[in-house]
């Protein structure tokens, strides 16, 4: 069971690590689940950096 944080108190590690603790707990074809693992392979190899330019443009 994951517990509750104020997030506007934790670092970008302790936020990193909340946000995966609570991802494990949804199940492996959750779409969220596959986003959150997505989003985090692309920042951790490149950064923000790396991500698409906005749908918008």
């Amino acid at each position: 069971m994951i517990t509750p944080t104020n997030l506007d108190e934790v670092g970008t590690d302790e936020l990193h690590a909340s946000m995966a603790e609570a991802i494990r707990e949804l199940p492996e074809e959750h779409p969220v689940r596959a986003l959150w693992e997505r989003l985090d392979e692309i920042l951790t190899a490149g950064g923000p950096e790396c991500l698409p330019a906005p749908w918008d443009e």
